[in-house]
């Protein structure tokens, strides 16, 4: 699928009236099923099926009378990088010499618009080093995405399962257009921003798990999910096994884990944080 559009003079709104009709669209089909390959036509005569009318219409709202495009893959099978050129003058038809230069030109210019957002990332302070970080996006002012990597895709699908992908969920774009450049943080995760002219560049992150739970919670997950048994995290932390096996119980449910293994991971990917009035190593605190 096709996930941000620049657009050169073209209304904003071509965006969301292709999307509902992009799934019954045979140029779209064609460029899919040729990755790589640039493709013409002519609108009236390549949608003249009745059953493609509301394709139809829409070339036709929007002055697409002759079309060449090309499609290349973007990393994963459901991204794809489009380049489509339109003429409104039905006699202003696309020739096979443009075609081929059009089809010769495509990777360069899908490359070179690659290095124009990374740039602008990295100008932004969204990198690590001399690596772009990998959950990062561009947005423009109304909070259309120009440019979203796979990761940024996923942590927000995480946090708004619903999420399109096509501009900024409403809660996100509201509370940077309210708040500037504060972080926002969410269920899941926390997306920071900088706004740079009219453009906003963002970078997300997957908040600690391990932060849901209490204070008597965290001090029992780090013991026990760092090799001890309930027995010996209940002598550590001077409780019985039982609250141990139900502080653990909270864990799991919290995590939406189900074993040691699974507690373990996290504990080695996120540590816990620190806990309010307890030291991090806690070898004997009594918990009540």
């Amino acid at each position: 699928m096709t996930q941000f559009v620049h657009l050169q003079n073209e209304p904003e709104k071509l965006v969301g009236d292709w999307e509902a009709v992009s799934n019954q669209d045979p140029f779209k089909a064609l460029l899919v099923a040729n990755p790589g390959r640039a493709f013409m036509i002519h609108s009236p005569t390549f949608l003249a099926d009745p059953a493609l009318a509301p394709v139809r219409e829409y070339t036709r709202r929007y002055h697409h009378v002759n079309g060449l495009g090309a499609m290349t893959q973007a990393g994963s099978p459901s991204h794809w990088n489009t380049i489509s050129l339109f003429r409104a003058k039905p006699e202003n038809q696309f020739s096979e010499h443009e075609r081929r230069r059009f089809q010769l030109l495509m990777p360069h210019l899908i490359e070179a618009l690659e290095h124009n957002r990374l740039n602008g990332l990295r100008n932004a302070g969204i990198s690590t080093g001399t690596e772009v970080t990998p959950a990062s996006a561009i947005a423009c002012g109304d909070g259309q995405l120009a440019y979203a990597s796979d990761d940024f895709i996923s942590l927000l699908q995480h946090e708004w399962p619903g999420w399109k992908g096509h501009s900024l969920p409403d809660a996100l774009y509201a509370h940077f257009a309210r708040r500037g450049p504060e972080t926002f943080q969410g269920r899941a995760i926390s997306v920071s921003a900088k706004q740079i002219d009219s453009s906003m560049f963002l970078s997300a992150s997957r908040l600690n798990p391990l932060r849901l739970l209490s204070p008597r919670e965290a001090l029992a997950a780090r013991a026990f999910g760092q090799g001890l048994t309930s027995k010996e995290t209940a002598k550590q932390l001077q409780i019985s096994p039982a609250t141990v096996r139900v502080l653990l119980q909270r864990v799991y449910s919290k995590l939406q884990i189900s074993d040691k293994a699974q507690l373990a991971t996290l504990l080695a990917r996120h540590g816990v944080p620190e806990i309010q009035g307890v030291r991090s190593t806690a070898p004997h605190v009594r918990l009540g």
